[in-house]
């Protein structure tokens, strides 16, 4: 079984908090739209879920989701999967 398909598995099944199961759902509970659509800083929101939903819950805790979301994009960054152009936007 191949890396990518993993992770698929992986983010169709976990929960990111308000009753949502995997990643398509989370992205219509939280910015009503496909995960497809998401923007990068959606992305890094959903992506810093994983750890505690409820903690980082933009619903429940946004001052928490707002700090972890930036955690997300700044590893993004610091590991080069996105530029400095995208991080300031």
């Amino acid at each position: 079984m191949r890396l990518s398909s993993i992770l698929e598995m992986y983010l169709n099944t976990i929960y990111f908090g308000s009753n949502a199961y995997g990643i398509e759902n989370a992205s219509k509970v939280y910015f009503n739209k496909s995960a497809k659509d998401l923007t990068l800083n959606e992305a890094c929101c959903l992506a810093g879920l994983i750890k505690s939903p409820a903690y980082y819950s933009p619903k429940i805790n946004y001052d928490n989701a707002v700090k972890r979301k930036n955690l997300v994009a700044s590893l993004l960054l610091e590991n080069k999967h996105i530029s400095q152009n995208e991080y300031e936007n």
